[in-house]
């Protein structure tokens, strides 16, 4: 009788899913456990050692089981030694057909030392029932640490831990806490040109070209010059160079102020790699998670701009200084850059877009750019010495005492609310009082008590509202200041750009009539902040060096 002789492979895997079981797990322990296994088994020849370190069990695509699957199908293997089922896999379904069907077919010896299972001396009728159920354990396993490792990673990202393998370009992990993001200085110097480049009127793709003329690595090249290893798919030929996309998403991503945006993907679950994005709202985003590198407002008017119609002149890198800010004050569309000659000059105008396209849905109108320039540069000044002098008053307010804020609470309005409320339940009161005389009905006296409580609820919700609002200044004490240190730091400018018109207006509209309105970023803070001087000016008596009494 012809013994058959043995060709086996010793396949070993370990997975960081494996927790505390990876000392016990390790690829050193199944390597001792085979070859003192093959020591008392001479019948069983050594082929070769397969490892898949850094695997789950979940997916058989790992790149050594593949191999060892190729040498049985080309017949130099015909036995696998593991140390345990779960080494071999943690899919039930897939271990069924590999024991059950795939390696019997193949005539593949199969052996799992520490279950005392070898499918050479198989017996069925226990055989049958019990490997399947200890699979579904080790399944059962893998399904039990993939729920844990999820609910550990969203409680992570809802404390504001960064915990993506690697550190979002600008930023590196903090030695210290591999959970929290330090600026990368170098990196971070040029997030800043990119989208202050972008501010200044240039487009994603010259940006790019810049970019990739001036030698920057990009971000997949900087990476490995740190010594970093990680898989990009957005690469060129042997260098990856700065793409228009690579570009726009590093204006898109809110990380660069402080926010971190976890969570966009999810696998349906842990059997299934392919990840599915979800749905905004349920994104987990912690805002001021760690150092920003780009302001909150240069952020917002980037993006607002990538919105906007901001072409680039033939020939030109830069935008023109308007575009994109400039509307119609009628139709309230863009309003689109035309060249005029006249007396062998050009000369650049504004026009409206909806008459342009003869639509004939709004009126014709146009305005010269350079006299637009100049208004929009002597609007600008004149803003900025009003902010100038706002500060002055709101740093004047910040010395007064505190009871002198007290008084805030006697305003005028609150009076008034309070007086008319007195007076209708004076009328709902008098009705009562003539309904009980017999003057007037009850179906009279039931309309106007319908009149008058709806009458004073009203006066109550008013009143309500206006003490949160005073509440609100109480507390607060004085606004929110940090948009005043732009126009402090341009207090002293000769002429406008691109860079500081982006930065301080919003929008401009020309109206039909002539008339030009400048919607300016910081017009709701203003506000706030001139409601509260004005506020302030009812709380004491001010002197004649008191610079509240020049507040119009």
């Amino acid at each position: 009788m012809q013994t058959t002789v043995y060709y086996a492979d010793k396949y070993m895997r370990l997975s960081v899913a494996d927790g505390d079981k990876i000392e016990s797990d390790s690829i050193y322990n199944q390597r001792e456990l085979i070859n003192n296994f093959l020591k008392s088994h001479p019948e069983i020849k050594f082929h070769k050692e397969r490892v898949d370190d850094g695997y789950s069990g979940v997916d058989f695509n790992r790149p050594s089981f593949q191999e060892m699957m190729d040498d049985i199908r080309a017949g130099k293997v015909n036995c696998v030694i593991v140390k345990d089922l779960s080494r071999f896999g943690r899919n039930h379904i897939e271990m069924g057909k590999y024991l059950q069907q795939i390696f019997p077919f193949m005539g593949v010896r199969f052996i799992a030392i520490n279950d005392n299972y070898d499918s050479l001396y198989s017996d069925p009728s226990t055989d049958n029932l019990i490997i399947p159920l200890k699979n579904l354990m080790n399944d059962s396993y893998c399904s039990d640490t993939s729920i844990k490792i999820r609910s550990y990673l969203d409680v992570a990202r809802k404390n504001g831990k960064c915990v993506n393998p690697f550190a979002v370009y600008g930023y590196k992990k903090d030695i210290e806490d591999k959970h929290r993001l330090i600026i990368d200085e170098p990196a971070a110097i040029i997030v800043k040109d990119i989208f202050n480049k972008k501010l200044e009127g240039m487009s994603i793709l010259a940006i790019a070209n810049r970019l990739n003329d001036e030698g920057v690595p990009s971000p997949f090249e900087y990476k490995k010059m740190c010594g970093q290893r990680f898989y990009c798919g957005f690469k060129s030929k042997n260098r990856s160079l700065w793409s228009p996309t690579t570009v726009s998403r590093i204006l898109h991503n809110a990380v660069y102020i402080g926010r971190l945006e976890q969570g966009k993907r999810v696998r349906p679950n842990y059997k299934i790699k392919k990840s599915m994005l979800r749905d905004e709202s349920e994104w987990i985003c912690v805002e001021n998670a760690h150092e920003p590198i780009i302001s909150e407002k240069d952020f917002n008017i980037a993006n607002d701009l990538i919105l906007s119609d901001t072409r680039i002149a033939p020939g030109a890198e830069k935008t023109y200084i308007f575009s994109g800010l400039i509307f119609c004050g009628d139709c309230k569309q863009g309003m689109v850059h035309r060249v005029v000659e006249s007396g062998g000059k050009k000369y650049d105008y504004y026009i409206c877009s909806t008459y342009r396209l003869n639509t004939k849905a709004c009126t014709i109108h146009n305005i010269s750019e350079k006299a637009l320039f100049k208004i929009v540069e002597s609007a600008i000044k004149n803003e900025i010495q009003a902010v100038l002098k706002l500060k002055e008053m709101l740093d004047y307010i910040s010395t007064l005492p505190r009871k002198s804020f007290e008084a805030i609470k006697l305003d005028q309005q609150l009076v008034e609310l309070n007086k008319e409320l007195k007076h209708n339940e004076h009328f709902k009161t008098s009705a009562f009082e003539k309904y009980i005389d017999g003057t007037i009905s009850e179906d009279m006296y039931r309309e106007y008590t319908a009149i008058y409580d709806k009458k004073c609820s009203e006066i109550r919700s008013a009143i309500e509202k206006r003490q949160q609002t005073i509440n609100e200044i109480m507390e607060n004490r004085t606004p929110k200041t940090e948009w005043i240190d732009y126009f402090i730091e341009n207090k002293n400018i000769e002429h406008i750009d691109r860079l500081l018109l982006v930065r301080m207006v919003k929008r401009i509209y020309i109206h039909s009539t002539k008339r030009i309105e400048i919607v300016f970023h910081h017009e709701s803070d203003f506000k706030a902040a001139m409601e509260y001087i004005l506020y302030s000016q009812k709380m004491t008596d001010f002197d004649g060096t008191n610079p509240l009494k020049e507040v119009g």
